[in-house]
């Protein structure tokens, strides 16, 4: 049998008027004034009841949040890093493809939120930008900015042009995408394509974006965009530079501060430098293998605010 509330050992004149001070406010929207002097009563005493209700059980206050949003970590992960926002989602499936799904869906209502008019916003290439412009279905009209290259692969379509042409269609702004790789064979291809005048548009306004949605991959096999792209003398080179992790394709290490690598003059895209002077940066992050990247970008500053899962979450809160 249910464990019986402290309400119900109250009597009944002290429940009915409490049950109908407690319908007035929370569900009638009348204030405290208003039911004092309904009631003839003071509106001190009208206070004592509705909190006695609280107390006792009459009334229950439940808050809801969608998409399973665990609104206290979320909390303490925000206050823990000084972040401006951190929205920690809890999937129950921990695959990679429902992660990414999930974190889309969160990221791309955060988007819709964070976009105004004429803004100009800025996105990188990964599995989980696509994933959360796929789930995009409102945004403000804005200039839609691609910063970085293009991965394509099987399990991304045609990667961050059709993210950025995706999520400029839903808000009838412009696009500016690039057309070409995020890695290049050589130093002199990736300078000789940045003067194109299509690519040279869009990388010209990185300095305008005002909102950056980026996402954080960790330096080893599966957790990063580039990994697979460069030889292992490229990656070995920058597991002994100190990298733990990149943010399309620019490497960071333990401290969050830049790590210079072979594979710097071969990308195309944005610069960490270049992505600190934007005024808010998102990351998305998802899986406890990736805590060790996630802690550097918190450590260094390089985003505002973070997109993750509770798994990570809780990870990040322990090594802090």
């Amino acid at each position: 049998m249910p464990r019986p509330r402290e309400a119900d050992r109250r009597g009944p004149a002290w429940q009915v008027q409490a049950a109908s001070l407690a319908r007035r406010f929370h569900l009638e929207g009348r204030s405290k004034t208003e039911i004092a002097r309904e009631f003839g009563m003071s509106r001190f005493k009208v206070a004592r009841l509705l909190d006695e209700a609280r107390e006792h059980g009459l009334v229950e206050v439940n808050i809801t949040l969608p998409t399973r949003i665990d609104d206290e970590l979320s909390s303490r992960l925000r206050q823990e890093f000084g972040l401006s926002r951190a929205i920690v989602v809890d999937v129950p499936d921990t695959s990679a493809g429902a992660l990414r799904s999930q974190l889309g869906g969160v990221a791309a209502d955060l988007l819709a939120e964070l976009t105004s008019e004429d803004a100009v916003l800025g996105l990188s290439c990964s599995r989980t930008i696509a994933a959360t412009t796929d789930a995009l279905t409102r945004l403000a009209r804005c200039t839609v900015v691609q910063l970085t290259g293009t991965l394509a692969g099987p399990d991304i379509e045609a990667g961050s042009v059709e993210s950025v042409r995706r999520a400029a269609k839903v808000g009838g702004g412009k696009a500016f995408p690039i057309y070409g790789p995020l890695v290049l064979p050589d130093g002199a291809t990736a300078r000789a394509l940045a003067v194109e005048p299509s690519i040279r548009q869009a990388m010209e306004r990185f300095a305008q974006v005002e909102i950056a949605m980026v996402a954080i991959g960790a330096w080893a096999d599966g957790t990063s965009t580039v990994w697979s792209t460069v030889g292992e003398a490229e990656r070995a080179s920058a597991t002994r530079a100190g990298a733990v992790g990149e943010i399309g394709g620019r490497f960071f290490g333990q401290d969050g501060e830049p790590v210079k690598t072979r594979i710097d003059d071969r990308i195309l895209g944005v610069t960490l430098p270049q992505l600190r002077d934007v005024p808010e940066v998102v990351g998305l992050v998802y899986h406890p293998h990736r805590a060790a990247a996630a802690l550097a970008a918190l450590r260094g500053r390089l985003v505002d605010t973070i997109v993750t899962d509770t798994g990570l979450a809780r990870r990040l809160l322990e090594a802090s």
